[in-house]
């Protein structure tokens, strides 16, 4: 197998289990990365697009569970008006 050329490598950010977060299930990729010097844990540094991507989506997550908590909803209630609203506050207009 030839060796890689390129000069500037992207930066692929590694999950809570040593895997690259863009390729979760291939093991031998994560031993790569690290061997390479192609994986980090310093999200900040990653290059990799669809590593971004995830490290994003997770962050939005987690951000919108605190703000449902100090919101006062518990995560995986329904968000109905039964729910936001105390019960008698609000009456059915017909």
């Amino acid at each position: 197998m030839p060796r890689d050329r390129r000069t500037r490598r992207d930066l692929h950010a590694l999950d809570e289990n040593g895997m690259v977060l863009c390729n979760p299930r291939d093991q031998e990729a994560a031993h790569r990365a690290e061997v390479e010097g192609i994986a980090t844990q310093h999200h900040a540094a990653v290059t990799c697009r669809a590593c971004r991507t995830l490290l994003s989506r997770q962050a939005t997550k987690v951000w919108m569970m605190l703000d449902r908590r100090q919101d006062g909803v518990a995560i995986g209630s329904c968000d109905t008006a039964s729910s936001r609203y105390p019960s008698g506050s609000r009456t059915n207009a017909a």
